[in-house]
């Protein structure tokens, strides 16, 4: 706790009426940690993703960017590794830290118990909130809707709340 308030205190330390909130600049490039724990009855699910994006062309205040995520989770005896391509858009409130990000994309997620494994083909959606804390760090709060596919068995859907730590590089 007192680490996230001696990050916060240089934007929000001040009285100043007019204040000013940090932005992210073309080129920018994002670096991404964020994790979920689920307890279910006697299902624990824990996932752990890492994301690398950079900021492509601003538009305005807002801006485009393409996103790289690879993701770690286990559920039950289940290990699970995808990796996901996204575009995003960016979109910062006037007069707040925060910038809303809506994204898109799709990727290979690999699946396997001790020797068995499977392949899906996931397709997913995400609408996040980006609280940015400083000119170099950020709190990221995402929710994923993700569509599974795989030929030889059924599709199904996946639900999830994310929350991460972004730090910024060239910005």
């Amino acid at each position: 706790m007192w680490l996230f308030l001696l990050i916060i205190t240089p934007i929000y330390g001040n009285n100043d009426s007019l204040q000013t909130f940090p932005s992210l600049r073309n080129g920018a490039i994002i670096l991404g940690v964020g994790g979920t724990l689920t307890a279910t009855d006697d299902i624990t699910t824990m996932a752990l993703g890492l994301r690398l994006s950079q900021i492509w062309h601003k538009i305005g205040d807002g801006m485009f960017a393409g996103e790289v995520e690879m993701d770690y989770a286990h559920v039950r005896s289940a290990d699970q590794l995808t990796l996901l391509g996204r575009i995003s858009w960016q979109q910062p409130l006037e007069n707040s830290p925060i910038h809303l990000i809506f994204s898109a994309g799709s990727g290979i997620r690999q699946e396997w118990v001790g020797s068995f494994q499977k392949h899906w083909y996931p397709l997913e959606g995400a609408v996040a909130m980006r609280t940015m804390i400083s000119r170099k760090s950020a709190i990221r709060f995402s929710y994923r809707f993700t569509r599974l596919f795989n030929a030889a068995t059924s599709n199904f859907n996946e639900h999830r709340l994310v929350l991460g730590i972004s730090l910024f590089l060239r910005n």
